[in-house]
């Protein structure tokens, strides 16, 4: 391996890791249960599966610390002790820098199905920043060919062990990598969605005569299209790459 080899190595697991991070934080709002259990395309399905696998390995990691600690320890110490290994079952694991792509499209498309149902500007501005941080996934997902999705081993044992009678058998699984049923959604879903989302926010205002009416409303309003006209600009021109 040479010293350029190790370099990326050593950049993708950093990478890997802050998104592991990521997902696990998600995992712990309120209400997450929802964010990953919508219906899209084969990046989003497989984000779904593995944050259901994150939990579980997560939950068994604060459970062993629990039953081998003093209670007074900081609850964060279960987060850095389960963050230490990354899963790796060789050349075709998911946990490589590819699923950060994955992870992206994920991320468009829950920020926009909360823009599409949410009234409190205070909120559209942090949608907004989001969606400016997440455009530079638009060209890796959208106009670079891309391979199709499978599960590894990996994740298919532990998606095994998921769906398992808790008092079940040792699982035995594959190493052949499994295929993820459906396709990548494509940069026209994205825009039937923002055109959703601009028609629900054009028509939401707060009340006259108020800060937020007369200031927090117009403004959201307007950074958030902003963004959205620089997405609907960008990926219109997928088909002239």
């Amino acid at each position: 391996m040479t010293k350029d080899d190790f370099s990326y190595k050593e950049s993708e697991a950093k990478l890997l890791q802050s998104l592991r991070f990521c997902i696990l934080k998600l995992l712990k709002l309120e209400g997450s249960g929802w964010l990953f259990k919508q219906n899209g395309g084969s990046d989003e399905d497989l984000i779904d599966q593995v944050a259901a696998v994150e939990k579980l390995l997560q939950q068994g990691t604060s459970d062993n610390l629990l039953s081998h600690s003093d209670s007074q320890q900081p609850c964060d110490k279960a987060d850095i002790q389960y963050m230490r290994v990354l899963p790796n079952c060789g050349d075709d694991c998911i946990w490589r820098a590819s699923l950060v792509v994955s992870f992206g499209v994920w991320s468009i498309r829950r920020v926009l199905d909360l823009s599409l149902v949410e009234s409190r500007p205070e909120l559209w501005g942090k949608y907004t920043y989001v969606l400016n941080r997440l455009q530079g996934i638009l060209d890796p997902a959208f106009f670079k060919p891309r391979s199709d999705l499978t599960v590894c081993a990996c994740l298919h044992k532990d998606i095994r062990v998921l769906n398992s009678p808790p008092q079940s058998s040792l699982i035995s699984t594959s190493s052949v990598p499994r295929p993820i049923r459906g396709s990548f959604t494509t940069a026209s879903v994205v825009l039937e969605m923002i055109k959703d989302v601009e028609t629900a926010v054009s028509g939401r205002k707060g009340r006259s005569g108020t800060a937020a009416g007369d200031v927090a409303f117009p403004k959201g309003k307007e950074n958030l299209a902003s963004v959205l006209k620089r997405y609907k600009r960008r990926l219109s021109s997928k088909g002239q790459h």
